[in-house]
């Protein structure tokens, strides 16, 4: 009865360290600001990127436009890692 005693202490004990373990590796208010901000420059790079995109659109003759609509509308369907 002793040992069972024992042994069920040493199993709680250890439960209860790897419960406070588990408890410590939240994120850090640092690390969490570092993902915030890396988040908001992707998002402004992502916006800057597509409105380069746009300018460069607009500025193509009306015949280089619908080339550029065509291949858009083509790629999809030519892209072999895509099912069909």
């Amino acid at each position: 009865m002793k040992r069972f005693r024992h042994l069920l202490i040493i199993l709680l004990l250890g439960l209860t360290l790897l419960d406070t373990e588990t408890c410590t590796q939240k994120v850090s208010p640092e690390k969490r600001k570092a993902e915030k901000a890396q988040a908001r420059r992707e998002k402004q790079a992502r916006e800057e990127y597509e409105k380069a995109l746009k300018q460069h659109e607009k500025n193509q003759s009306k015949e280089t436009k619908d080339m550029m609509k065509k291949t858009k509308k083509e790629a999809p369907g030519n892209t072999p890692l895509i099912p069909k």
